[in-house]
């Protein structure tokens, strides 16, 4: 397993793996910087866990790069966790990890996704989820969500989520999903995901649900 935490500054946290690289927006291919460090797992590696908090400084392209030239090169992962605490990614960001990146690691067995106070996440960005990820994860036993005071999801992204995405995984047999401190959510997508969204999940064991601090849930 391989533990990734980029405190400060993604292109810092790059140049401290290895100091000869100047400037990562320079670079013609990641994996030239990584491949010291990773290389050598490339053939055993199954889980990877990577936290940006706190990097204002990370940008979509950078993400971009790690999706593309990165995760593509291990596909034989089975447990995959990002950590995003950043107001600049984006529902294009999302995207990047979804198409350039989740979408190829059919698979995974586990995969935690947490997004915390990232302001321009949107409902897009989670029907992006479904269609660019979910849907090829049909290995998929553990499930972890997360969209803490992410302020412009709504309804209509939980219930894309729940109504797309959950549809094509018959495998998953934990779920847990955390939408607290969104004030756009309310009463319809909990009693709608209760009532009929999970049914597809039928060999579901655990369940865990968070909506604290959603001001319009009664």
């Amino acid at each position: 397993d391989i533990e990734i935490k980029t405190p400060y500054n993604f292109k810092l946290w790059i140049k401290s793996l290895l100091p000869k690289i100047n400037n990562l927006s320079k670079a013609n291919n990641i994996k030239d910087f990584l491949w010291d460090d990773l290389t050598l797992e490339q053939d055993r590696l199954t889980s990877l866990n990577l936290d940006i908090f706190g990097s204002h400084s990370f940008k979509a392209r950078d993400l971009e790069i790690l999706c593309s030239q990165v995760f593509q090169s291990f596909t034989q992962l089975t447990s995959l966790k990002l950590v995003f605490s950043s107001q600049d990614i984006t529902d294009a960001g999302v995207n990047n990890i979804c198409s350039q990146g989740v979408k190829y690691l059919t698979q995974l067995e586990s995969l935690s996704l947490k997004f915390s106070v990232c302001d321009h996440i949107t409902d897009k960005a989670v029907t992006i989820l479904c269609s660019q990820g979910l849907t090829h994860l049909i290995n998929l036993k553990y499930l972890n969500l997360e969209f803490v005071a992410c302020s412009h999801i709504t309804d209509q992204g939980v219930m894309n989520l729940c109504s797309n995405g959950f549809v094509h995984l018959k495998k998953l047999t934990f779920l847990s999903l955390n939408f607290a401190s969104c004030p756009h959510i309310t009463d319809h997508a909990v009693n709608s995901l209760c009532s009929k969204e999970l049914e597809h999940l039928t060999q579901l064991r655990s369940l865990s649900l968070n909506f604290a601090s959603c001001q319009n849930i009664t």
